[in-house]
């Protein structure tokens, strides 16, 4: 946990122990903020560690029991009033990842500079399709 001058506090999470205390972490007062950490996460979701050559091509932070547990940290921590913001290279990389994230209600997501523009697009375009459908 950080704190900042304006006494903001943020838990960079991983997403296995939230999903165990997302109740409790999401209603804690001092806890204003819950980031998830994509490629550790991907990484205890999945078994798969994305360093070992044999098995890097089993690691993708697409897979569904990854977005599973995104949706579901997502959910739980709106429901206490708190923001969700998420961190790895996949919203960069995958455009229909960052659409997911989108989806899903992501509160923030950090970017690679070089896909800021093209990323920002593709999030503007999926808002106003979710705006559309409304």
């Amino acid at each position: 946990m950080t704190n900042n001058p304006l006494n903001v506090r943020t838990f960079l999470i991983i997403i296995m122990f939230t999903l165990m205390m997302a109740t409790g972490l999401a209603a804690s007062r001092p806890i204003n903020d819950l980031d998830i950490t994509l490629a550790v996460d991907t990484q205890l979701v999945l078994g798969v560690d994305r360093d070992t050559s044999e098995i890097v091509h089993l690691f993708d932070e697409r897979n569904l029991a990854v977005k599973l547990q995104i949706r579901q940290l997502v959910q739980t921590a709106h429901q206490a009033g708190k923001k969700v913001g998420i961190c790895g290279q996949a919203p960069s990389d995958y455009p229909e990842f960052a659409a997911f994230l989108i989806q899903e209600g992501i509160d923030s997501i950090s970017l690679n500079p070089d896909s800021v523009i093209g990323v920002k697009k593709r999030i503007a375009a999926e808002e106003a399709r979710r705006s559309s459908a409304r």
